[in-house]
């Protein structure tokens, strides 16, 4: 059993060794201590998993102080002689399962439960009312692709498996996975010998429900995914499948058209719970065993512990609704001795109608049967067709679903067995499916140059073929091209590939009737018209996109991503409204259409929270974050490590500047135990953060390490961060020389903010060394730059000031008083009246000085400027003395 351990506590081991061997394949792990506290300690540390504990008599004083351990299942306490007694009963604690006098009491009661446990045990798989995906290779739809397929996936696995026909080397090949895996186990290996010399295809129900290998063995399988193992059972699930088909026709005949209610109860995780929701589609993985007696299925329902929920499902059937899922009644043919049992086939499923909980603190959940024209279903089955299942070959069609889940090691394993069938070679659709399939693996290991070649070859390769349609493997390839240099930057070659992918749907009687599929590549086009700059383009194919998906059902998450990039299309026009908007149609969608404890999830909310910071709406911004914050905690550390980093900017931007400096040391943490985590940018923003605050030593600790780390593309605008912490750290040689060793270079690499202020900031450095020739230079060269662009004011008085600063110093009156006159066009404070008249006393123009100096009066006066208004008042009495 998957994360159950056997446990036993017997001071003398001889006795409880029989007991554990009978188990050996049951359990997980097999532990067994002569010393209690030794054993305590060993369940207290476990992880994970939960113990079935055997203890003899001699250590039943520690009951009392075990039985609150969570990682405890259940507690079954062996007598060794009848003159063994407890002054207290053992089974008034709940684990407690039983009082075993002999050994084979004991295996029996462990028997019974494990086999009690085995059979509770069903995975389900829940899927929100339409939730569709979006056929995409990036990385960015991984997640909702495991989604999907993760729900269907015993269902595809099924389809595969019964299209292909077996031979007795199939069967061998199964027989053989059977004894290697219990090859230590004697009594195991007897049944199987027996089932392969027993075994037909008429009699897959009766081996499927006799305990042993065949159920454990599938059913663990189905719960883990494990599909290595699926695939060596493949003979078996085919004859099973197909029974259950047969005896479904019979069954169905018999019932006609009445409605039929079964039952199934089942101990479910409490957060597996929480996600089942009235509406929602629930599929379960294994072959599902009901009964039409609810009072037997109620003998199932079971806690299990604090983090279960006891859960009885009510499913209505009826037999004239088309299914592709087979289920009858095998009650003759049955092992599991349940009356009126109806067995569902691998892969079934059911539409959540109610869930309501009883007093008895169950819930009882109603589930309706789901037929094939099920509008959502028929769109899942549809989607999946055209992602999956466009290769003809078995072992091909089993690695296409491999690389859908992102599992490329395994996709790679059933390449290599397709590749080794003898008629691999004659077939060129074969061969061209399969060098898609390994270009799309090595897109997705990042070996971009393989993946280009694969991708070529294989485009080459088939426009050699003029009688078959390969139209679904080109237009493959030509999106993984198209996405291969959209990784590369290479946009312009993206959209090429991108619009001949378009074009081939077109061009194909079955594709262009996809409206999922088109408005997929055309949210795709305008993606790359977005990274383009090219907006116009760009909100036309998202509208073209977003058109078709007026067919499709209301929650498909690629309209999330539509709306999305509509909101950064927007932005990028400067159109911050709508960018608000769809960026909030974007955020609902997606937390109406997918899982919200998923990183895309968290991202989404950053990205919104981020909107809002640019629209200075921080504190709204903040609570998005704290929401992002909760999902992060149980995801990925990329984006916790985005979310803090998000967190700084919002802080920052509200003057919390120390809260900011916290928030992005707990990104910097995170993102050096990354390695697809650009340190650098994060570093930049803690300088940033320093730098506006004047804390220009940490500022220059933080740019220095940014520059460490950053790209060589990324490397010039630090070092242009790094001269001017030089320069406003007064260290003006440090930063001239900088910028000689640096940046003089690069002056035209400069985007053109920094280029402009390159020349203000060398002239201050100047300023502050008291080269006053080469300050006023480049004061001049700034000033002349800056002019002509209105967002620059500031600089330009700053420069105006320093440069009649640096005349007065010179005695340069005249060109000092042209620079002060023309400063009086940008601020006509007290203070530049107050130059002028200085400046025109020492040029002898008395009464333009006395008019200048009265105008510094008054305005100083306005201003409660007393530090002016003493000077140009002491001026004017010295003026109004010598004239006199």
């Amino acid at each position: 059993m998957d994360q159950y351990l056997l446990i036993s506590l017997d001071s003398s081991s001889d006795s409880i060794i029989d007991v554990l061997k009978q188990f050996q394949h049951v359990f997980t792990s097999i532990q067994h201590f002569v010393e209690a506290n030794t054993c305590i300690d060993f369940i207290t540390n476990l992880k994970s998993g939960k113990c079935f504990l055997i203890i003899s008599f001699e250590h039943i004083q520690i009951i009392p102080l075990i039985n609150h351990i969570p990682q405890i299942h259940s507690i079954y306490i062996l007598f060794k002689n009848e003159g063994e007694r407890s002054d207290e009963d053992p089974l008034q604690y709940e684990k407690v399962q039983s009082l075993s006098m002999t050994i084979d009491q004991l295996i029996t009661q462990i028997k019974r439960d494990t086999e009690h446990l085995v059979r509770n045990r069903v995975t389900i798989n829940s899927l929100p009312n339409g939730n569709i995906g979006s056929f995409s290779k990036s990385g960015q739809n991984a997640e909702n692709n495991v989604q999907e397929a993760t729900f269907m996936y015993s269902q595809i696995l099924r389809n595969i498996f019964v299209q292909e026909n077996y031979t007795e080397t199939d069967k061998n090949e199964m027989i053989d996975f059977f004894r290697q895996q219990y090859h230590d186990n004697p009594s195991e290996l007897g049944k199987i010998t027996r089932f392969q010399h027993d075994y037909t295809a008429d009699r897959a129900i009766y081996w499927y429900t006799m305990d042993g290998f065949l159920y454990r063995t599938i059913n663990r399988a189905l719960r883990t995914q494990d599909i290595l193992t699926l695939y060596h059972l493949r003979y078996f699930i085919k004859d099973l499948h197909l029974q259950l088909k047969a005896r479904h026709a019979d069954f169905c005949s018999i019932l006609s058209h009445e409605n039929l209610t079964v039952y199934r109860g089942v101990g479910l995780p409490i957060d597996e719970f929480e996600k089942l929701k009235p509406g929602y589609l629930v599929s379960f993985s294994e072959f599902l065993s009901t009964s039409r007696r609810q009072a037997l299925a109620e003998v199932y329902v079971r806690n299990d512990g604090d983090n279960m929920q006891a859960i009885l499902f009510e499913i209505e059937l009826n037999c004239a609704i088309q299914t592709s899922t087979p289920f009858a009644d095998i009650s003759e043919q049955s092992q599991f001795n349940i009356e009126q049992e109806i067995l569902f086939s691998m892969g079934s499923v059911f539409r959540i109608e109610s869930i309501c909980q009883t007093p008895e603190t169950r819930w009882d959940i109603k589930l309706s049967q789901t037929s094939d024209e099920d509008q959502q279903l028929k769109l899942l089955h549809h989607w999946l067709d055209q992602a999956i299942f466009q290769v003809q070959h078995f072992h091909s069609k089993l690695s296409s679903l491999m690389l859908f889940i992102s599992d490329y090691d395994k996709a790679e394993y059933f390449l290599r067995k397709t590749m080794a069938q003898p008629s691999f070679s004659t077939c060129t659709e074969s061969i061209a499916a399969t060098l898609a399939i390994f270009g799309e693996i090595y897109f997705h290991q990042n070996k971009h140059d393989q993946a280009m070649t694969l991708f070529q070859q294989t485009v080459e390769l088939l426009e050699k073929v003029s009688d078959t349609d390969v139209s679904s493997t080109i237009q493959r390839c030509y999106t993984g091209l198209s996405e291969i240099y959209l990784e590369q930057g290479e946009l312009m070659k993206a959209l090429e590939y991108s619009q001949k992918s378009l074009d081939t749907i077109r061009s194909d009687e079955y594709m262009k009737t996809i409206d999922l599929l088109l408005a997929t590549r055309h949210n795709n086009i305008g993606h790359i018209y977005y990274k383009l700059g090219h907006v116009k383009q760009a909100l036309h194919y998202f509208q073209k996109a977003l058109d078709y998906t007026r067919s499709l059902l209301p929650n498909i998450p690629l309209l999330s991503k539509i709306y999305c990039n509509f909101a950064m299309t927007y932005e990028l026009c400067g159109d911050y409204s709508n960018a608000e908007l769809y960026w909030h149609q974007g955020l609902e969608h997606h937390l109406k259409s997918l899982p919200n404890d998923t990183d895309a999830t968290a991202y989404l909310f950053q990205a919104v929270a981020l909107n809002l910071s640019d629209h200075k709406k921080y504190h709204e911004s903040i609570d998005l974050l704290q929401k992002s914050l909760i999902v992060c905690k149980s995801q990925g550390t990329k984006a916790l490590c985005c979310c803090y980093k998000s967190f700084a900017t919002s802080y920052h931007a509200l003057g919390k500047s120390q809260l900011a400096v916290d928030s992005l040391h707990k990104a910097i943490e995170l993102a050096q135990t990354l390695t697809d985590m650009n340190l650098s940018i994060i570093y930049v923003d803690s300088g940033n953060i320093h730098y506006s605050t004047k804390q220009y030593e940490e500022a220059l600790i933080a740019y220095e390490k940014a520059l460490n780390c950053a790209r060589p593309t990324a490397k010039l605008s630090i070092q242009m961060k790094i001269f001017l912490t030089y320069t406003n750290l007064k260290k003006s040689d440090i930063a001239l020389q900088y910028y000689e060793n640096h940046l003089q270079e690069h002056t035209l690499e400069l985007d053109s903010d920094d280029r402009i202020l390159m020349h203000y900031y060398i002239g201050v450095n100047y300023d502050n060394l008291k080269n006053y020739d080469q300050a006023l230079k480049y004061f001049q060269i700034a000033q002349e730059v800056m002019l002509p662009v209105s967002k620059y004011r500031s600089f330009i008085i700053d420069i105006l000031e320093r440069m009649g600063d640096i005349l007065i110093k010179r005695e340069q009156w005249l060109e000092a008083n042209n620079i002060f006159r023309k400063l009086l066009t940008y601020q006509p404070s007290a203070n530049v009246h107050l130059n002028i008249g200085i400046i025109n006393i020492k040029q002898n123009n008395f009464q333009d000085a006395i008019q200048s100096l009265r105008m510094a009066q008054e305005l100083a006066k306005m201003t409660s400027d007393s530090f002016t208004l003493e000077i140009a008042t002491r001026q004017l009495n010295l003026l109004s003395r010598t004239e006199s």
